[in-house]
């Protein structure tokens, strides 16, 4: 897998800064040596315990800050396959068509850095077709889930042309390489949006034969 390019790295050297961090506090060690030393030692009253032991309560009563999040409390993450795409894009062309927008033109779907959805051609409907996204969240996911979906495809494609290097006598280090510049193009690629003609979304990378133009990179 991709991951597996990405393992083994080198351990940076300790900065100067975090050879400072990891330190002992002299300073902290030589009050404690002479705390030793003298023999201090402090009781408190059971009055004087109970009394910490409440202002610790009310403390922690009052800290308004929220809990750590862990992954178990994460929704599982759900990848659309081929026939939520075609469910999708069924969908997509009934939820447009039912607002008057021309469903027989291509439409060229972009993101924005905030997540919204914008029409990158010069479709006579964009505004509309924008404003249905932006009022309907499960649309816009709809969307995200099928770009991601090709690219996955594509990824699993280059995973698979990296093996069949090795097993073909290329170096790893070669093939690891030219499978990173890949990945990168897909992931790139796949920023770019994700279009629509004919009433059903168009793999962005089927225009590129089953070895991509990334294939040939270093000569693999």
């Amino acid at each position: 897998m991709i991951n597996t390019f990405y393992q083994s790295q080198p351990q940076p050297p300790t900065s100067g800064l975090a050879r400072a961090a990891n330190a002992p506090n002299n300073d902290h060690q030589a009050q404690q040596a002479a705390t030793q030393r003298h023999g201090a030692e402090v009781n408190l009253s059971d009055e004087a315990q109970l009394a910490l032991s409440r202002s610790r309560n009310k403390t922690e009563g009052n800290n308004d800050t929220p809990a750590p999040v862990s992954l178990h409390d994460l929704a599982p993450i759900e990848l659309f396959n081929q026939a939520d795409v075609e469910a999708y894009d069924e969908h997509l062309m009934e939820t447009l068509a039912s607002r008057g927008i021309d469903t027989s033109k291509p439409i060229d779907f972009g993101f924005t850095y905030d997540g919204r959805v914008t029409v990158k051609n010069d479709h006579p409907d964009k505004a509309a077709i924008e404003a249905a996204f932006a009022e309907d969240m499960d649309l816009r996911n709809g969307l995200v889930q099928t770009s991601n979906f090709y690219m996955f495809q594509e990824l699993s494609s280059l995973n698979q042309q990296w093996a069949e290097k090795l097993a073909s006598g290329i170096s790893e280090e070669v093939a690891g390489q030219w499978l990173v510049n890949a990945a990168k193009s897909a992931t790139a690629k796949n920023a770019q949006g994700i279009s629509y003609s004919g009433g059903s979304s168009q793999d962005p990378f089927s225009s590129q034969s089953n070895h991509s133009l990334a294939s040939r990179a270093y000569g693999a």
